[in-house]
């Protein structure tokens, strides 16, 4: 650690971005705009403004005139107009660009039990109200709102893949879009569609989906039911079939799906996948898992008071979310590369890790809801709660050094 104590923990933060633009590894035209603000300064600008959670473009311009924070990490003192001027100036394609290298090349920590089921992608759309002078955000007669198209990683913990669209887009259209060879997709019954389906199907990917409860289906085969006895207290009447789907396209009539049926707090869930090799029990957990998305959209719209956008234009909201999106995945790197040191210091033998299924073993479960929570405390290391997000605003100008590694690792 002696060699990073001169890192600020906002110069630790950044490095990777930083990194990147030592390397070369985007490209922008800069031009005498740029004396004023250029790309790296923008992109730090926009990451202080999401760690400090400033909400709005007027608190942003007021921190960085006023803030002892953005004196001492040397932002330019610039106004409305020039950062307007900066989304409007510099492509979304170099935002995209530093968001995949991130995705693509940091290493997070992950649940190994998970890794074994492959890559798994949660899908989900969520609105943000836009002003109704935003023509291009089409809603409604009396709103105009944009939606966020997500896959959200289970195996990082990150989000990995967006498409943005006005509030009348389609979920199944987006997520057609983002379908990736070999990944299974986790979503909700706004997914059913046949269409969706063979999509998923001829890509060669996979998908755990909730489907309505009149599916009409033709039963081909009872197939053994795997769960864990603890858990049949909280799920019951548990089906799992190798079925047919009537009503749909000659292709998917002749392909073979599993569905499988369960009752939990009054009710009844159908889970369609394709995914044959994984144990009922599995196929349950993942579902279990979708609510991570859910936890992950409250986090940005709440917690990052990301509900109010920086920038109004289809090219300036892309940015937003792209720079929202990198603050993100360095905010959990940085916490994740605390909680390596510290284990590094310690010296200590790695626990192996015990399995969910162990870990069920040892609790009575009064109500699904109470497995959903086991298993999302297995994944406080690899999230990052309000209480972690609070210290890091508050070291962001201490040095990186032992005391702030401790700290970063203590929530």
């Amino acid at each position: 650690m002696t060699e990073q104590i001169n890192f600020t923990v906002f110069d630790k933060l950044l490095s990777p971005v930083k990194d990147i633009f030592e390397k070369n590894l985007v490209k922008c035209s800069e031009d005498k705009r740029s004396k004023k603000l250029n790309l790296y300064n923008f992109i730090r600008i926009l990451v202080f403004c999401f760690v400090k959670g400033c909400g709005s473009l007027g608190i942003l311009v007021k921190e960085l005139k006023t803030s002892p924070y953005a004196e001492a990490f040397s932002l330019p003192k610039v106004g409305k107009s020039t950062i307007h001027d900066a989304f409007a100036r510099f492509p979304d394609s170099v935002f995209f660009a530093i968001f995949v290298i991130l995705v693509s090349t940091l290493s997070f920590l992950s649940i190994s039990e998970i890794n074994e089921l492959g890559e798994i992608l949660i899908t989900d759309g969520s609105y943000f109200k836009m002003p109704k002078d935003v023509i291009w955000a089409k809603f409604s007669k009396q709103a105009q709102a944009i939606q966020l198209h997500l896959c959200y990683s289970l195996n990082k913990m990150i989000p990995v893949k967006f498409i943005i669209d006005n509030g009348k887009s389609c979920q199944k259209k987006a997520l057609i879009d983002m379908i990736g060879k070999g990944i299974t997709y986790i979503g909700d019954r706004n997914y059913v569609s046949s269409k969706l389906f063979g999509n998923i199907i001829n890509k060669e990917a996979f998908f755990i989906i909730r489907t309505k409860e009149n599916l009409s289906y033709k039963l081909i085969e009872e197939l053994t039911t795997d769960i864990p006895n603890k858990l049949r207290s909280v799920y019951s009447n548990i089906s799992d079939y190798k079925i047919i789907l009537k009503n749909t396209s000659k292709e998917l009539r002749q392909t073979h799906f599993r569905l499988v049926i369960l009752t939990t707090r009054n009710n009844r869930y159908f889970l369609l996948t394709n995914r044959f090799d994984l144990s009922t029990f599995y196929i349950i957990l993942l579902y279990a898992y979708r609510w991570q998305i859910e936890l992950f959209f409250r986090l940005i719209k709440r917690t990052k008071k990301g509900l109010h956008l920086l920038n109004h234009s289809p090219d300036g909201v892309k940015i937003h979310f792209y720079a929202l999106f990198i603050t993100l995945i360095l905010e959990l790197y940085l916490k994740e590369q605390s909680l390596r040191i510290i284990q590094e210091k310690i010296q200590s033998i790695p626990v192996k890790e015990e399995s969910i299924l162990k870990q069920i073993q040892k609790n009575n479960f009064r109500s699904s809801q109470e497995f959903i929570e086991l298993i999302g405390k297995n994944l406080s290391n690899f999230k990052m709660s309000i209480y972690w997000l609070t210290t890091l605003q508050n070291l962001l100008a201490k040095p990186y050094d032992l005391f702030a590694v401790v700290q970063l690792t203590d929530t």
